[in-house]
């Protein structure tokens, strides 16, 4: 690994420790756990700097994990969990949540638990695997696209090998979900979505209904239906949002022509999923999955957009070309390992949830009326086109009778 990265220019010096955690051998992985795994099973970085920020990172990260660890330990003793929760057991663990993020061991049961997923399983008893049961697969695009997505979901990691269970496990869960709404636009960042789930929670049931939690609570209802509304107008929101928080970086957005509509496909739609390093991605979803459903979010996906504009504010400013922010915004998204900064930095925006309701609302009605008013006109021409074909057809059948 070092010497491949000195062959590219990269000048790293690491420890033997980190090394041996960080080179990944087929017959050294004898865990199934990836949810404690270090870096949940994924193979170290081949890119240079980010090789070095992860080495330079990592004895925080260490820290900050003792000290999450330590919090969440305290905090649990005696809090019933999963569908016995309470609404006031719970609202503690939501603030160490958002505060600390949640320790490996326990991520799993605490998604569950503040998503309000659990309570949704026990009302709804193996609903995934009977969906299977009655259905089956889905069949013609929806299957062939699965198939395809199953092929390039995480394809360096053991788990999703095509041979390996945790690539059948990720195949009921893409099929249960679309047997679950008919009417949703099945997306390739589902795959990428729900694999992480599985790699977390491990079981099929758990994940598909923290991925209905995403698709239906976390993100607007129509965010991946027909024709990509949702999508459309969190794009909306998020200039509008830029402006509101981050008006010198709208501004030189708007100088050099660039579209900050562009990130929130590749980011939000997959909610920073191959975005971050793993565990930033991790803790994010920390943040996003363990709100109160009930209450709304106190903040949403695009918090953690404006995050990152923020953090590099002074770099984005001297830049002066769209090209070079777009890949230098690349960059600084594959280094940050401080989940916490960029959770706090997202927080810190105050976004509630009934202003981004308002917002949503607002541009939703206004893309609405834009997209009626163009099929209005889209229609007068076509009338108009008609109208002259049915007189230039009458005038060559004068011609005609007269001849």
């Amino acid at each position: 690994l070092v010497q491949t990265m000195r062959q590219r220019g990269a000048s790293v010096k690491l420890n033997s420790t980190f090394m041996e955690d960080c080179v990944m051998v087929d017959d050294k992985i004898l865990t199934e756990n990836w949810s404690m795994a270090r870096r949940f099973g994924f193979p170290c970085s081949m890119v240079g700097q980010v090789v070095e920020a992860e080495h330079n990172y990592y004895p925080r990260m260490i820290d900050q994990n003792t000290q999450c660890e330590e919090k969440w330990n305290n905090a649990v003793r005696g809090v019933q969990l999963l569908a016995n929760a309470t609404p006031e057991g719970c609202e503690p663990l939501r603030k160490l949540s958002r505060k600390y993020g949640i320790p490996s061991h326990l991520r799993g049961i605490m998604w569950l638990t503040l998503s309000g997923a659990a309570v949704k399983m026990e009302e709804n008893p193996d609903f995934c695997s009977l969906l299977l049961q009655r259905h089956g697969y889905m069949t013609g695009e929806p299957e062939q696209t699965i198939t395809k997505d199953l092929e390039r979901t995480f394809p360096d990691h053991p788990f999703f090998n095509l041979r390996e269970m945790g690539s059948i496990k990720l195949k009921h869960v893409l099929h249960s979900l679309c047997w679950r709404n008919p009417l949703l636009n099945y997306c390739q960042s589902f795959n990428f979505l729900a694999a992480v789930l599985l790699l977390i929670l491990d079981d099929e049931e758990s994940t598909f209904w923290v991925m209905l939690h995403i698709l239906e609570n976390l993100l607007p209802n129509d965010y991946y239906g027909e024709g990509l509304m949702g999508l459309k107008v969190d794009q909306e929101v998020a200039i509008h949002l830029l402006w509101e928080y981050l008006p010198k970086v709208a501004q030189h957005f708007q100088n050099c022509n660039f579209d900050v509509r562009a990130l929130i496909p590749a980011w939000v739609m997959s909610l920073y999923v191959n975005i971050f390093p793993i565990e930033t991605t991790v803790r994010i979803w920390d943040y996003m999955l363990t709100h109160d459903p009930k209450q709304g979010m106190p903040g949403s996906p695009l918090t953690i957009a404006l995050a990152v504009l923020k953090i590099h504010q002074d770099e984005i400013l001297r830049l002066e070309d769209a090209s070079d922010i777009l890949v230098s915004l690349g960059k600084w998204t594959q280094v940050m390992f401080d989940g916490n900064k960029l959770v706090k930095t997202a927080n810190d925006f105050k976004l509630t949830p009934s202003g981004l309701l308002q917002l949503r609302r607002h541009y939703k009605g206004q893309i609405i009326a834009e997209n009626n008013q163009r099929m209005a006109l889209k229609q007068a021409r076509m009338q108009e086109r008609a109208k002259k074909d049915a007189i230039t057809a009458e005038l060559l059948a004068n011609q005609s009778l007269a001849g």
